[in-house]
């Protein structure tokens, strides 16, 4: 190699040295690093199987950082049993930090970074993931990954994290921005969140959309320009796992011919269950509509939508709605369900720096939230009589006497907001 004498090591490609590099020697690289790391993978991989005797199945490695290609990577670690990617909205670390909803961003959404890394005729899991504070859309995060991964056909979800503090002076209050334990609005909704997803309760697509890279498109791939994130494969739609199944057939193949799929929003998948709005005045909204679980999320109140048994009038800007079946059976038929309200969270004194990106003080104890209130409207439950509602408490026990919901001819109004609570349990008695 030029430059480089017959007992010297060859140095690193870095920074704009890979873009001036000859394919030549650029490939000789991309090959060296995949020896080096596929070795890894396979000689640990026979370690824990041989060795030591691991039965559960083995997962390389996370595919993450959406800002790059992760390809390469998904190439080597795709010899072992499990695939796995990590990915948070609007991570802290990332400057300048923005308050902004994932509604209004679709293609940049979990949804999409994450559908990247699946490979056809391999589980997936998401190992860490969250929308995490100080962002004040986090609501948003948990009920849509919930249905997405269902519609994706998704094997695990993981939110990152149950409590990392390290302060030996334990406090029950939020102190980090991954902190679930405390937080008030995505407890209740890792609930809900996980009955939806663990039960199935939304389709898998009916069409997976299957795409192939030959092995130079994979190296090439770290060169393709940031427009084309996450996917970094030019031409291809990001709209597609909005739409239908997404996965990768072959790293080592033959490229894949163009795709077609619709740039413009809604983007309904093909299950006819899930639907992303958004429009000019950047007020997104997912609905989610199957048998056993529904739900609005985003800027409910200015959108107007309904699905098949729940519909909003809230006073909130921007909530989470969801609504689901405590038993087999759907929700027009079911006798309990489970309706979850989230909007903003945060522990009291909270004060906010003068740019309003972060918290100046995350203040103390008792972490508090600003309610979801307004009328929930419920209908076409099957011979319906009476219609009672529980709010719940921090550990989901009744709190009070059921209060009965009012018939209308819209349906069951359900007064939401006051107790103040994110949750409350739905009993519905039915004529004989």
């Amino acid at each position: 190699m030029a430059g480089v004498g017959p007992d010297q090591p060859v140095p690193r490609l870095k920074g704009q040295a890979i873009r001036d590099a000859t394919k030549e020697r650029y490939y000789a690289e991309c090959r060296f690093f995949s020896d080096l790391q596929s070795g890894f993978f396979k000689t640990m991989s026979s370690y824990l199987r041989n060795q030591l005797g691991v039965k559960c199945p083995l997962i390389a490695t996370a595919d993450h950082s959406h800002s790059g290609s992760g390809y390469p990577l998904e190439l080597d670690a795709q010899q072992l049993d499990i695939m796995d990617g990590h990915d948070y909205w609007r991570h802290p670390s990332v400057a300048p930090f923005r308050h902004n909803p994932m509604v209004n961003e679709p293609l940049n959404s979990t949804v999409v970074e994450l559908s990247r890394t699946a490979i056809a005729g391999k589980p997936y899991t998401v190992s860490e993931v969250n929308n995490p504070w100080p962002n004040q859309f986090a609501c948003e995060g948990i009920p849509i990954l919930a249905a997405y991964g269902d519609f994706l056909n998704w094997n695990g979800i993981i939110f990152y994290t149950f409590e990392p503090k390290r302060d030996a002076n334990w406090r029950p209050v939020l102190t980090e921005a991954f902190d679930m334990s405390h937080d008030p609005v995505k407890m209740p909704q890792m609930a809900a969140g996980a009955l939806m997803f663990i039960r199935g309760d939304f389709d898998g697509a009916k069409k997976t959309v299957e795409r192939s890279y030959t092995k130079e498109e994979v190296w090439d791939s770290r060169l393709v320009g940031h427009t084309n994130r996450p996917y970094f494969t030019p031409g291809f739609p990001m709209s597609v796992p909005l739409l239908h199944g997404s996965r990768i057939k072959s790293l080592d193949g033959r490229q894949t011919a163009s795709i077609r799929a619709g740039f413009a929003a809604p983007f309904k998948s093909d299950t006819g269950q899930l639907t992303w709005f958004t429009n000019s005045a950047d007020q997104g909204l997912v609905t989610m509509d199957s048998p056993r679980s529904q739900g609005l999320v985003g800027f409910v109140k200015a959108n107007h939508k309904q699905v098949s048994n729940l519909s909003a009038d809230v006073t909130n800007t921007f909530c989470a709605i969801t609504l689901s079946s405590l038993d087999s059976k759907p929700i027009a038929e079911t006798s309990r369900m489970l309706l979850v309200t989230g909007s903003r969270g945060g522990n009291s004194g909270m004060t906010w720096r003068a740019d309003g990106a972060r918290p100046a003080s995350w203040g103390e104890s008792p972490t508090v939230i600003e309610p979801v209130t307004g009328t929930i409207i419920l209908r076409s439950l099957h011979k319906a009589d009476k219609v009672l509602v529980n709010a719940l408490d921090g550990s989901g026990r009744p709190i009070g006497e059921p209060v009965s919901a009012r018939k209308t001819d819209a349906g069951w109004e359900i007064r939401v907001g006051e107790p103040v609570t994110p949750w409350y349990e739905i009993r519905v008695e039915r004529r004989k």
